[in-house]
């Protein structure tokens, strides 16, 4: 695996939300939505431009509880209206400094404990702090829908000097 520091711009996506204590079950069931309304507003493999897996381990910002939450994300190259019957919504992944590594498994939970681990020894490897502000992201590169497989990903761990 090669890691570095990237910087990300402020990417605005379509997503929808689950708590992170209904486990694996509850983030494919994420991806499962999502590729749904996809599939519901006809958007092709070039109007996906990448996906996204955010971790929020404090809860989402501006959220009035700390319940850590999982949010599955599609960056589109049109950007159609968000289907609240679906609770597909949009918001803006947040840009800045982060900590990379490549990473390559189809087993959701296997990035999940790359990611956790890489957010642990990471940051104190390459001077700079962990920013718990930011989620922690996995950035699917390549994927399938059916079934459900990320052959590609970097895991991206939010940082600040």
């Amino acid at each position: 695996m090669s890691s570095g520091l990237v910087y990300m711009r402020p990417t605005p996506v379509f997503f929808v939300r689950c708590q992170e204590d209904e486990g694996v079950d509850g983030r494919l069931g994420c991806w499962h939505t999502l590729f749904q309304w996809l599939e519901n507003q006809s958007a092709n493999d070039e109007n996906v431009l990448r996906l996204f897996g955010l971790h929020w381990p404090q809860g989402p910002k501006g959220s009035t509880k700390a319940i850590p939450a999982f949010d599955a994300c599609a960056e589109l190259a049109t950007l159609p209206e968000p289907d609240s019957q679906m609770s597909v919504r949009k918001q803006t992944l947040p840009g800045g400094g982060f900590l990379r590594e490549r990473f390559r498994s189809d087993a959701e939970d296997h990035a999940i404990d790359a990611l956790a681990e890489l957010a642990c020894r990471g940051p104190q490897k390459h001077g700079v702090r962990q920013d718990r502000t930011r989620p922690l992201i996995e950035l699917h590169l390549q994927w399938t829908n059916a079934p459900l497989n990320f052959s590609k990903t970097e895991l991206l761990v939010p940082v600040s000097p």
